[in-house]
């Protein structure tokens, strides 16, 4: 048996690192929120589509939300997102509400990542 950790350890309830998933039931998917996908974009849509496709050759359900352009392939599921403003996301939480839970969110850091506003729910 493994010794708890010390609680300056742990990841904060608000952490990105903190699962919304209990330890014995991993998530029936994955949802990587990209800013780029291919065939467009560079280095944070080519992560993401090895990051993706690795997830998805583990039997993984795995669904990306990317700008229109995005196709699907190797195991993952591309939803087409018109930006990031205020009708992309209700049009990405109608999506996200229509795959069964649980679900893990990913938002992949770097300069084309959607953040403070247009990933906030």
């Amino acid at each position: 048996m493994t010794p708890p950790q010390p609680p300056d350890s742990r990841p904060a309830a608000d952490s990105p690192a903190r699962s919304t998933a209990s330890a014995s039931s991993p998530p029936s998917s994955w949802h990587l929120i990209t800013g780029e996908y291919p065939p467009g974009g560079g280095g944070v849509g080519e992560y993401t589509r090895l990051l993706a496709r690795a997830l998805a050759a583990e039997r993984v359900d795995v669904h990306v939300w990317a700008p229109a352009e995005a196709e699907s392939g190797g195991g993952v599921t591309v939803h087409p997102v018109d930006g990031f403003g205020r009708a992309g996301r209700r049009e990405m939480d109608r999506g996200l509400d229509a795959v069964p839970g649980p679900r893990r969110l990913l938002v992949p850091a770097g300069p084309a990542a959607p953040h403070g506003s247009a990933v906030d729910r």
